[in-house]
């Protein structure tokens, strides 16, 4: 074994302002906004795999979002909790940091949504919301009526009961 001084690994340093860790598309576009909109000198990245990106290109895989744990249907309670957590201190940062360069925000809110399709998934996406509501306070269970009136688009040529939740 290797014996390392405590500031390096490899040689690499390991004290680091902000760890980015992911080199996906959102990990790469946070180096790279930090780096550019910053004044931010040491930023690091670690990714799991041999390249950047590899995971994202796959089109059934998430990009481009802050992932809270209130509308991934897989994730349980503990973990949406554990996400969260993260999460908010990211979204903290965003409102609150103090950015350089011409002061433009660099995110976007939007509201975000749950489908639920048939008695199945109507009852299960019922079932979820009343465990995270309290989690996410924010989150609303609308019903047909009301999904026509936001989205009309969603509901046409449809005669299934769609429900819904929204968390802003």
């Amino acid at each position: 074994m290797t014996d390392y001084n405590r500031n390096s690994i490899d040689g690499m340093k390991t004290e680091y302002d902000v760890l980015i860790v992911g080199g996906g598309v959102v990990g790469t576009a946070l180096l790279y906004t930090l780096s550019k909109y910053t004044d931010i000198k040491n930023v690091g990245l670690i990714e799991k795999y041999s390249d950047f990106g590899l995971v994202n290109t796959n089109s059934t895989k998430n990009s481009q979002t802050l992932h809270f744990g209130d509308i991934e249907t897989n994730y349980t309670l503990e973990k949406a909790r554990s996400v969260k957590q993260m999460a908010d201190m990211v979204m903290n940062y965003l409102e609150n940091g103090k950015l350089t360069g011409d002061n433009n925000r660099v995110f976007s809110k939007y509201s975000k949504m749950v489908l639920a399709v048939g008695s199945k998934q109507v009852e299960d996406l019922r079932k979820r919301y009343s465990s995270f509501r309290e989690l996410f306070p924010k989150l609303k269970m609308i019903e047909r009526e009301e999904i026509g009136k936001i989205e009309p688009r969603v509901l046409e040529g449809r005669e299934i009961r769609v429900r819904k939740y929204w968390p802003f």
